[in-house]
C-alpha cells in the first residue's frame, strides 16, 4: 500500500466515500516541474506554429504571409486576407480560431491568477468527493 500511497498522495476517506489526491504533474514522480505560465507560452507558440504550417500547406502563402494570416486569426482583429480563400483554408482557419481561443482563455485564467487547481488541493477540508 506505501507504493499506492507515493503514486496517487494523500488518501482521505471523507463521510459516504473515499477521496484521493492526485499530484500535480511531477509531484510524486521525481519529474522538474514546468510553470503553468510556461506551458502556456509553449501552447502559443505552438498554435503560432501550427497556423503557420497550415496556411502555407494548404493556402499556399509565403512564410511572412502566413504569419502574418495567422496573428490577425489568432489576435482577432482580421484586418484583411492576403489571398483568396478556398473552403480547405476557411476550415482551417475555423480550427485555429477554435485552438487559438482555448489557449487564449487558458492564458487570461492564468493572468488572472486562476492556475486551475480544485478548492481541495488549497483546503482539504472542503474537498468534494464522488
Amino acid at each position: 500500500m506505501a507504493f499506492l500511497d507515493d503514486l496517487v498522495g494523500e488518501v482521505r476517506p471523507p463521510i459516504g466515500g473515499y477521496c484521493i489526491r492526485r499530484p500535480h504533474v511531477g509531484e510524486s514522480a521525481g519529474m522538474p516541474q514546468r510553470s503553468s505560465l510556461s506551458n502556456a507560452l509553449l501552447l502559443l507558440v505552438l498554435i503560432i506554429g501550427i497556423g503557420v504550417a497550415g496556411y502555407m500547406t494548404i493556402g499556399g502563402l509565403a512564410p511572412l504571409d502566413a504569419l502574418y494570416m495567422t496573428i490577425t486569426t489568432l489576435s482577432t482583429v482580421g484586418y484583411r486576407e492576403v489571398a483568396p480563400m478556398t473552403p480547405a483554408v476557411k476550415v482551417f482557419t475555423i480550427a485555429l480560431i477554435l485552438g487559438g481561443f482555448g489557449v487564449v482563455l487558458y492564458s487570461a485564467s492564468l493572468a488572472a491568477g486562476d492556475d486551475g487547481r480544485m478548492v481541495a488541493d488549497h483546503d482539504p477540508d472542503r474537498a468534494q468527493c464522488c
